[in-house]
């Protein structure tokens, strides 16, 4: 497993920042891209550490999300996830055609 856990971090940031921004956002609502970029910008999710997806066309979006967040975490495709998921020190951030909903860690500040 860790080593399909190094090999998905290495693949997704290259993914993150090789592929063009825009280039699938048509797939997920704009206003709640907004929303999931707003939530990421002002750190109420914390420093995100995983992003799952739930294909390949995916990536762009969580891009588009995250914006100019340092991410230096990993990447996962799973194919029965739906839209986007980041999982922050603060919380859980979904995003996908239902909304932008944010799941705080108890512990979360």
């Amino acid at each position: 497993m860790t080593r399909r856990r190094q090999f998905l971090k290495t693949l997704g940031n290259m993914l993150l920042f090789a592929l063009p921004v825009r280039a699938y956002l048509v797939r997920l609502p704009q206003g709640i891209l907004e929303q999931a970029r707003e939530t990421i910008r002002t750190g109420r999710l914390g420093e995100v550490e995983f992003c799952r997806v739930g294909h390949d066309g995916l990536v762009p979006t969580a891009q588009f999300v995250l914006g100019d967040t340092l991410f230096d975490g990993i990447v996962e495709v799973d194919a029965a996830a739906e839209g986007v998921a980041l999982l922050g020190r603060r919380g859980t951030l979904v995003v996908d055609r239902g909304g932008c909903r944010l799941f705080r860690c108890p512990s979360g500040a």
